[in-house]
């Protein structure tokens, strides 16, 4: 278990890493909101590519070695959305005793998601679109590791359709020599 909260946080933080070196495109053409939205979706989809690739792989391997658990993706959201939810509460106990947004928590709040950078910066880093992002963060991990379950399902229907298709047909092995 320990080993796939390793391996989700490691592939977030890649994908933030790679996300990361792309965000200078979002200042480019300040005026644009439809511009800024567009990188903004770009960002999103460069991050959930990267994430659902390597989780995918790591769900595959459990598949493989009978270790395929519900729990491992829960537990490893959980984990990596540990980091979010103390930035989240971070800058709403300053809000309230200062009546000032805690900057340091938005920066790295911002940069720990950096697939969802633009929108969080589009909307005034609004406290609902970082709870969004929590949620997103648990239903990429979920996806990722579900979507390696449901491939495993369909290959197997597909290979044993093709054995019930190959039944009759005669192998290589059975036909006689050729003279």
């Amino acid at each position: 278990m320990g080993k796939y909260v390793f391996k989700v946080f490691g592939s977030h933080l890649i994908a933030v890493l790679i996300v990361v070196f792309m965000t200078p495109l979002l200042f480019f053409v300040k005026d644009s909101q439809l511009y800024q939205t567009a990188i903004s979706v770009v960002l999103i989809a460069f991050y959930w590519v990267v994430m659902c690739l390597a989780l995918e792989k790591s769900a595959s391997n459990d598949i493989k070695t009978g270790q395929y658990s519900l729990w491992k993706p829960a537990t490893a959201a959980t984990v990596l959305n540990v980091v979010n939810m103390l930035l989240i509460m971070l800058d709403i106990a300053m809000t309230s005793t200062v009546g000032v947004h805690d900057e340091m928590a938005l920066y790295v709040f911002r940069y720990f998601n950096a697939g969802y950078a633009g929108f969080l910066m589009n909307n005034g880093d609004a406290v609902w679109m970082r709870f969004m992002v929590v949620v997103l963060t648990y239903g990429v991990v979920f996806l990722a590791y579900i979507r390696a379950g449901m491939m495993k399902k369909k290959n197997d229907r597909f290979l044993e359709q093709l054995k019930k298709d190959m039944d009759g047909v005669p192998r290589a092995v059975d036909l006689p020599p050729e003279e």
